[in-house]
């Protein structure tokens, strides 16, 4: 018999993100593939909710709020003055801990996909010399303000809405 193929899907941000790879997730679960989403610890829960296997990948919350000296609440005010936030402050000042995170995390995988943003995560994937795909969820916000979301493939997981309530 087959060993079933193994899928690491590597993600960070919001649930926003979060919701397309458990979707993405589902999807290959649906289609025989063991899949195990790697993401900031304060998502473990939404994703293990979904019956999605989880590993952690950094940084975390408190990552950030620590290598910042600030709260959380003062992380916020730094986000809403610096436009290169989320690139400067978190993707690239954590590249090494989310590189070997992914890493550590890819060990007996047969793909990876990754956010497309992740740069830790895509120069990790890249390094496997596994089959790799770069996920662009930011899509999926474009596609809310322009009507009802077209999912011909049923890939979508039902808790992704757009903004006036239609179900995808």
């Amino acid at each position: 018999m087959d060993q079933r193929k193994r899928v690491l899907l590597v993600t960070f941000g919001t649930l926003g993100d979060i919701y397309p790879f458990i979707a993405i997730a589902h999807a290959m679960r649906r289609r025989d593939l063991d899949v195990v989403i790697a993401a900031p610890e304060m998502h473990r829960g939404s994703i293990e909710r979904e019956g999605v296997a989880y590993a952690r990948l950094r940084p975390h919350e408190n990552d950030i709020v620590g290598a910042l000296g600030v709260d959380l609440s003062g992380a916020f005010r730094i986000m809403l003055k610096n436009p290169y936030f989320i690139l400067d402050e978190i993707y690239l000042r954590f590249l090494s801990e989310t590189y070997d995170d992914t890493l550590a995390v890819a060990e007996g995988v047969d793909a990876i996909v990754t956010h497309n943003l992740l740069v830790g995560a895509n120069l990790a994937a890249e390094a496997c010399g596994l089959p790799t795909s770069e996920s662009r969820p930011c899509a999926i916000i474009r596609a809310v303000g322009c009507g009802p979301v077209s999912d011909p493939t049923g890939a979508l997981h039902p808790s992704a809405q757009v903004a006036n309530g239609d179900r995808v």
